[in-house]
Parts: structure tokens; C-alpha cells; sequence
């Protein structure tokens, strides 16, 4: 089971996010500063990392950068500010992704992670489909 390091300021957001992966069978660690998230790449390495952009402490572009000097770890950018600015400053440092916060769909986000793991194996069969659980 891949883990996803969920990083936001926002706790409801990021409990949210938990609950949704969850559904689609991820293992969520939640971390709600910048600098907890470099914290937690050191510890755990995560499998992928969704970031948003708006924090506290450290931007989410700050953030990636530091991650990007310990570890080689998939980040999908997750914000509220939907920008083109922040759209093209992602792709440009190289991000996976980048996903608006507003209408975003728990299924839209499971394929999104599964899609950027199997790009980043190489291998488009590598990686099992997450399981599905039902929710009653």
C-alpha cells in the first residue's frame, strides 16, 4: 500500500484528504507545517508527498525545494489559489502535479497519485490499483 504524506496547515482539509484516500486505499500521514514535512520525508519516506502551497511557515515551493534536496519523491501540488502563476511556477521546479483544492473529486486524486507512482516507476503495470473500500 502506497503511503501518502498529506502536508497542510489546514487540519479539516487534511483530514478530509485522509478520509478520502483512505476510501481508496492509501495509507495518509498528516503533517500540518512545512517544516514538519522535510521532517517526515528524513523519517519515513513517503511513497508520494501532496503539498499545498499556502502555509504558515514555509511556502509549499520553499518546502519542495528542501525536499528535493534529501529525497527524489513525487509532490503534487495541492491548493485553494488556483492561480496560472502558481501552475507554471510548479511546472517549472518540476513538480508532478498540480491540483485546485475547490472541486477537486476523491476519485479524480486516486487516479492523479496512481497515475504519477506508475510514471515515476516506469513501469505502467508496476503498480496494483489501489483497493476500493465501501463505505456503508
Amino acid at each position: 500500500m502506497a503511503i501518502v504524506l498529506v502536508v497542510d496547515d489546514d487540519r479539516e482539509m487534511a483530514e478530509l484528504l485522509r478520509l478520502i484516500l483512505r476510501r481508496y486505499g492509501y495509507d495518509t500521514r498528516l503533517v500540518f507545517a512545512g517544516q514538519d514535512a522535510v521532517q517526515a520525508v528524513q523519517n519515513e519516506r513517503p511513497d508520494i508527498i501532496l503539498l499545498d502551497i499556502m502555509m504558515r511557515d514555509l511556502d509549499g515551493f520553499a518546502v519542495y525545494q528542501r525536499i528535493r534536496e534529501i529525497a527524489d519523491i513525487p509532490v503534487i501540488f495541492l491548493t485553494a489559489y488556483d492561480s496560472p502563476e502558481n501552475k507554471e511556477k510548479a511546472r517549472e521546479i518540476g513538480a508532478d502535479g498540480f491540483l485546485g483544492k475547490l472541486f477537486l473529486r476523491g476519485d479524480v486524486l486516486a487516479r492523479r497519485i496512481q497515475a504519477t507512482l506508475r510514471a515515476r516507476q516506469g513501469d505502467p503495470s508496476g503498480l496494483s490499483p489501489p483497493r476500493r473500500e465501501l463505505l456503508h
